[in-house]
């Protein structure tokens, strides 16, 4: 932990303060979860897909504030932005495969896939960098192509 490094005196070795890291599966339940982090005394996960990539970081934090809110914003009178879900997508993802996939929903009035619903919103085809914003979901185009976005970060955002 962060804090076990302030702590430690100058000749301390980094290496004896490191942790193996816990790994979890990306569709693992948020209760299974909870008791597994009390388990393990852990706080911090690294999210698996079925093929075994890292496909984001898990906080203990996270899944609280999830399922009860923020609780620093009941405290605090203001929501700090916690991101929930952070994962790049092919532009050519069929939104409903999303939206099954991760128990979300974007919409799919009028748009297929990622890059429709952006080309939609930006009414433009994007550019590397554009980000657009729908709900508490943030689509950053990462790669584009001549068809428009080729790689988008899809990440929850309070």
């Amino acid at each position: 932990y962060p804090r076990d490094l302030l702590r430690a005196k100058g000749d301390a070795i980094l290496q004896d303060y490191l942790r193996t890291p816990w790994f979890v599966p990306e569709n693992a339940s948020a209760l299974d979860l909870l008791t597994q982090f009390r388990t393990n005394n852990q706080s911090l996960a690294i999210v698996l897909d079925i093929n075994g990539l890292a496909i984001g970081i898990l906080r203990l934090e996270g899944i609280i504030d999830e399922i009860f809110g923020s609780l620093d914003s009941a405290f605090h009178g203001e929501a700090r932005g916690h991101i929930f879900i952070e994962r790049s997508f092919p532009g050519d993802t069929l939104i409903a495969e999303i939206n099954e996939k991760l128990h979300i929903h974007l919409p799919t009035d009028e748009s297929e896939t990622l890059n429709d619903l952006i080309l939609q919103i930006l009414d433009h085809p994007p550019a590397k960098g554009e980000t657009v914003r729908i709900d508490h979901f943030e689509l950053s185009v990462q790669e584009t192509s001549l068809l428009g976005a080729k790689t988008v970060l899809l990440r929850t955002v309070n």
